[in-house]
């Protein structure tokens, strides 16, 4: 199988695996593709690495790093120093910028044209680059508006249009077609910005339900910015695969409807053996609110032995089974936090009722970490002469398993009370 993430921080909300795993099984490609959510650009390639990934999309705030780790680039990379796509082949990194081809084929698609018309570009960041060169390629007439004016310069020298600073968007906006914005922030201040002007908006970011609504209210034209992921996410595909695909190859107006995650309301920890599960576990846990159950715990405490006595005395397919029950009363719960055992992905009802019950959440730790937090501890799949290597085995029986379930993976190299407040601002953010 092969396999593919998009990374970012947050990146919990990203929408990306839902345009993947549709195009995938549509095409009939064997692969999967889930979150990863690096704290660093050397954290989110160690990462790939471990996993063994054929290629990344890369979102904020990572573009710019992703250009500079890349070996060879696209002209739109290039131009944009910022990259959203990374092949992973042959042991070198291919940075491409599919963004703006996004922009271009979603203005295409609605039949706006831009040749000659003022457009302003709001933010300077990878996107705000990407749709900068886009509508500068279309001929129109483009301003790349920034807090700080400098960094708008640099790019807009580069990419072949013009700079200014973002105070003076209420100057320029009197005259302007069309207004594309990569802010979060920008929705607070519109109304001082824009006036009563009626304009074209197309907004990079997504889901922002208030400012379509208050672009509507005002008889302005709002492209949301599904749209533009969804283009720029097919050219991505075309470029991981080999396979092309026309620019409304997927139903965009009912990926904007679908809501993956926020109906979960349990999270479950997976992981190999010694990833954290339980201590980062219980803190995560602490914080939301949520009460927190370790599955081998359960068993333990239901059959009176310990797991290693269990595989002892009744064997490994005995525990499998009361694992299995333990994992399938999910559904009738919520606001609960498992950590699962390290095996429990293998069987694919627990994968499944994993994934339809719960967020889950891959701490993701090398094999090497596994076996020298647990040196001493009697685990019976780590029993022999080479406790690392016997890890490693299992990693690589157990990464497809982990890697399709998970919905976000997180590296666990770290502290656990790290590891708990990282994956709670990612839950918080977007449950």
């Amino acid at each position: 199988m092969r396999l593919f993430a998009v990374a970012g921080n947050p990146i919990l909300h990203s929408r990306s695996p839902l345009i993947f795993l549709e195009l995938f099984k549509s095409h009939a490609v064997d692969a999967d593709y889930t979150r990863l959510c690096p704290e660093s650009p050397e954290e989110l390639f160690s990462m790939a690495a471990l996993l063994g990934l054929e290629g990344l999309n890369i979102t904020s705030p990572f573009k710019e790093s992703a250009y500079h780790a890349a070996e060879e680039w696209d002209d739109s990379a290039r131009k944009t120093r910022s990259v959203n796509t990374v092949v992973l082949r042959g042991g070198k990194k291919r940075g491409f910028n599919t963004d703006p081809d996004g922009v271009f084929l979603t203005l295409t698609a609605r039949g706006v044209q831009v040749r000659g018309k003022k457009t302003l570009v709001l933010g300077a960041g990878g996107a705000g680059r990407a749709a900068a060169l886009a509508l500068t390629r279309m001929k129109a007439e483009v301003i790349l508006l920034n807090r700080t004016v400098h960094r708008a310069e640099e790019y807009a020298s580069l990419i072949g249009c013009r700079a200014s600073g973002l105070e003076s968007l209420s100057l320029h906006v009197q005259d302007a077609f069309l207004v594309v914005n990569t802010l979060p922030e920008i929705k607070t201040r519109l109304k001082d910005m824009f006036g009563e002007k009626q304009l074209l908006f197309f907004d990079a970011v997504y889901p922002d339900p208030a400012l379509e609504s208050f672009c509507r209210q005002r008889g302005s034209t709002f492209i949301p910015g599904e749209e533009w992921l969804v283009r720029q996410a097919c050219r991505s595909f075309e470029i991981f695969t080999g396979i092309h695909l026309p620019g409304d190859e997927i139903d965009i107006e009912r990926l904007r409807k679908v809501d993956s995650l926020s109906r979960k309301k349990n999270i479950s920890l997976i992981g190999l053996m010694g990833c954290g599960k339980t201590s980062a576990g219980k803190r995560l846990a602490q914080k939301l609110g949520f009460i927190f159950l370790d599955t081998d715990s359960e068993i333990e405490r239901a059959e009176n032995m310990s797991v290693g006595d269990i595989f002892r005395v009744k064997g490994e397919a005995y525990f499998r089974k009361k694992e299995k029950e333990v994992i399938s009363c999910l559904w009738r719960e919520k606001n609960r936090l498992y950590a699962c055992g390290g095996g429990a992905v293998l069987d694919e009802d627990n994968r499944r009722a994993l994934k339809e019950n719960s967020v889950v959440v891959w701490l993701l730790c090398s094999p090497e970490a596994s076996a020298l937090r647990l040196r001493g501890e009697m685990r019976p799949l780590l029993q022999g002469d080479d406790p690392v290597e016997m890890a490693a085995r299992l990693f690589r029986q157990r990464k497809e398993k982990y890697f399709i379930t998970a919905d976000l993976i997180l590296y666990s190299g770290k502290k656990s009370e790290e590891v708990a407040a990282q994956a709670y601002e990612e839950i918080v953010r977007t449950l």
